[in-house]
């Protein structure tokens, strides 16, 4: 019966050791336990582990003394050479300062050659891999929840900032209003209004950005097959105010290639994207969407590019690597308010396993786009 037949993990060891007797006895103790089968590929020199499949090794046992490196220089060194290798040190010397230094410098244990007995190497070697993966666990968490904690703080930054301008009209206005509506006119105070209701659609759709994000941590997602005529129909009415309003040419698509995704939040992208066009495009805005489908060997690994070209002033090469940067916002005035609704969208088409992105010369206008699997489906009539 084979180890794998009998429930028996496979450790594969790199043994670096100059002395063949010990090297030898080292090896024995380790096929002989019962409990792990270990596989041990031995060199005798440092400059032999560029040699060997580290990839392949779970755990290194590391002789300090060898013909090409002495002392703690060789711990320091392995773990240059193979720092994500959990490393148990075999020393001669009982040496508690040693051993401390050694743990120190990266290794997970530190034995005395001449007290290896029984199951306490295998035991070392398989706890070091434990603690190394702890540590790797560790380290990746940390590293996440800093980036996050970064996130956050500039997350906060941007709504404060976003929320801030449009409240500040809505008490200018309503301030004024309390304290001169008896002289002014009809029609004066009938701006007023208007203003502070356009003032608190403002914050209103900045409420529902911050809602959507918070849905998007929570929920888990049904991909399926989109009617992306409709979405973009649907689209297109919920802007259609705004539309007459500038006085913008829409240019439509027949037909969409049909992609896989969910419905919600790629209204949301086309919104985010159509808004954008019509704000930046100056006087009467033309704006075209469209899509392509990226052709690809393996008919389940094609994409579809979705995309908004309007004609406004474009934006810089530099800005362009910026917008999509979570909560950052641009200096120009052609760009402000961009970063909040831009990070949302990046976030929506990952989740969906897309991506964002956009081509732009200024003065040539913008195309922002993004990507969705088609999974093998077919294009259907707009």
């Amino acid at each position: 019966m084979t180890d794998s037949e009998r429930g028996v993990e496979t450790v594969n060891v790199l043994l670096v050791e100059d002395r063949r007797a010990e090297a030898a006895l080292i090896r024995e103790i380790l096929v002989s336990d019962d409990y792990a089968s270990f596989e041990v590929t031995h060199v005798p020199r440092l400059s032999g582990v560029e040699q060997v499949a580290t990839d392949k090794m779970d755990v290194v046992l590391l002789d300090l003394h060898l013909p090409d490196s002495q002392g703690l220089e060789t711990c320091t060194r392995m773990m240059e050479m193979e720092p994500e290798l959990p490393i148990v040190v075999l020393s001669s010397l009982d040496d508690r300062t040693l051993a401390v230094e050694a743990v120190r410098r990266g290794a997970q244990d530190y034995l005395v050659k001449g007290e290896l007995r029984g199951d306490l190497l295998s035991r070392a070697a398989k706890h070091a891999i434990e603690r190394k993966r702890i540590e790797e666990t560790l380290r990746q968490r940390t590293e996440e929840l800093t980036a996050r904690n970064r996130e956050l703080d500039a997350f906060a930054h941007t709504v404060a900032h976003d929320l801030r301008n449009p409240l500040s009209l809505i008490l200018g206005f309503a301030e004024f209003l309390r304290d001169h509506h008896e002289t002014m006119t009809v029609e004066e105070v009938d701006d007023l209004v208007d203003r502070i209701v356009r003032s608190g659609k403002k914050v209103d759709a900045i409420l529902d950005g911050l809602l959507l994000l918070a849905s998007m941590r929570k929920a888990d997602v049904t991909m399926e097959p989109l009617d992306m005529a409709s979405i973009t129909e649907d689209v297109i009415e919920r802007l259609d105010p705004r539309i007459k309003e500038a006085d913008a040419e829409m240019i439509v698509p027949e037909k969409w290639p049909v992609v896989n995704g969910y419905g919600p939040w790629v209204e949301e992208v086309w919104f985010n994207y159509i808004s954008n066009a019509l704000k930046y495009s100056g006087e009467r805005p033309r704006v075209e969407l469209g899509a392509d489908v990226k052709e690809a060997a393996d008919a389940s690994s094609r994409m579809a590019c979705f995309w908004v070209r309007d004609d406004g002033p474009g934006i810089a090469p530099e800005d362009q690597a910026r917008l999509f940067t979570p909560f950052e916002r641009l200096g120009q005035a052609q760009t402000e308010g961009h970063g909040l609704g831009l990070s949302i969208v990046q976030r929506i088409v990952r989740r969906l396993d897309g991506e964002v992105g956009v081509d732009s010369r200024p003065g040539d206008g913008s195309t922002f786009y993004f990507t969705l699997p088609t999974n093998g489906v077919t294009a259907q009539d707009g």
